[in-house]
């Protein structure tokens, strides 16, 4: 391993922390959900604290002694870990890193009233960061281009409201906290609130599919009743009701309009009107239908539930695999990690807002 520089970590001008040679206890059997969260906010005050952090070119995880010391190519951080230690394991990264206290969302039984199967669980989230001075945007969805990033990867896990334990959940019986939307004075996600009503939208776990390692796949959803007009976001696409029609071949066929927006830049675009059925209608980015999910081209989707005369209930959700990628709000995030077996246990995800104030990231 490299020696580990002074000015690895710093925080006015002191050491704070070093990467340290013992292994973190992983997680047990646990499920655990990202969070893909990042507010690059505006500049601090003069007099706030700060940390510096120095990183090497784009090492990151997955990068080995080898690819250090005689790169070929540059050493090129995964997009999908190998091994499921790999989201807790400070080893994996071999530069320096920060890694926080977690956070929890506590059950409150109103408005986080979280569940998996039978039990009341928390939130608890679980934070590290690193820095890239020149880190290449590789993998599915490129930007092909380098730039200094700070990486941000989090980790959320569900735990037993009562005794603070790691749980898992069936599809179908799980419900949980998860950023959906943005948030005014910032960029990329940063609410949990779909609907801008102002109170959290708890998401349903729709689907958990096993893969090898850590090469799972989840599908999170939410039911909506939105009047003409009525607007939700749900990650990286808009929906806003249009309308319901009934099928002129058939009376007792109906079908809701929608606006379908794109989210994925800074500014929403490729806005289509386009009729919902009583089935799963996925999108792509320009919103384009297609019929079944295509990772990660095509993972948000749109179901049409009922119509009561004034109001429709609506589905929409997207599914999430291990090595996706996909845009909110002009932030990347990719997917490194999603640990299935039967039910969800845990997953990971990372965003890297690029060091630069002037630079944009978006998704042509």
């Amino acid at each position: 391993m490299m020696p580990i520089r002074k000015e690895d970590l710093k925080i006015g001008g002191n050491i704070i922390m070093t990467k340290k040679s013992n292994r973190i206890i992983t997680i047990p059997v646990l499920l655990a959900l990202l969070l893909l969260v990042m507010a690059v906010s505006a500049a601090s005050a003069a007099t706030s604290a700060t940390i510096r952090a120095y990183g090497e070119d784009d090492v990151g995880p997955g990068t080995d002694e080898d690819d250090l010391i005689n790169p070929v190519q540059g050493p090129l951080a995964p997009n999908v870990y190998d091994d499921p230690d790999d989201s807790f394991e400070p080893q994996e990264i071999p530069k320096d890193s920060i890694t926080f206290n977690p956070a929890i969302i506590p059950w409150d039984g109103t408005v986080f009233k979280m569940s998996a199967d039978s039990l009341n669980i928390d939130l608890k989230k679980y934070l590290r960061i690193w820095y890239e001075p020149n880190h290449t945007f590789n993998g599915q969805l490129d930007n092909p281009t380098r730039h200094p990033t700070i990486e941000i990867e989090t980790t959320y896990i569900l735990l037993d409201s009562k005794h603070k334990k790691p749980v898992t959940g069936h599809a179908g019986m799980t419900r949980f906290a998860f950023p959906i939307a943005e948030k005014a004075g910032q960029i990329g996600l940063g609410s949990f609130d779909a609907n801008g009503d102002g109170v959290p939208d708890l998401v349903e776990l729709a689907k958990v599919e096993d893969g090898p390692g850590t090469t799972g796949t989840i599908r999170i959803e939410q039911s909506f009743n939105l009047g003409i007009g009525e607007q939700v976001q749900f990650l990286d696409h808009k929906l806003k009701f249009v309308g319901v029609y009934t099928d002129p071949s058939n009376s007792n066929i109906k079908y809701a309009k929608a606006e379908i927006s794109y989210a994925g830049n800074l500014e929403d675009d490729s806005a289509k009107v386009v009729d919902l059925r009583p089935d799963r209608t996925f999108f792509d980015r320009h919103n384009n239908i297609v019929h079944h999910e295509d990772h990660p081209d095509a993972t948000w989707y749109a179901k049409f539930i009922a119509f009561n005369g004034q109001r429709v209930q609506l589905i929409v959700g997207k599914e999430i695999s291990a090595g996706d990628t996909f845009y909110v709000n002009s932030v990347r995030y990719d997917v490194p990690a999603v640990f299935c077996s039967r039910r969800c246990q845990w997953s990971s995800g990372r965003n890297n807002p690029q060091k630069a104030n002037d630079v944009q990231v978006h998704h042509p």
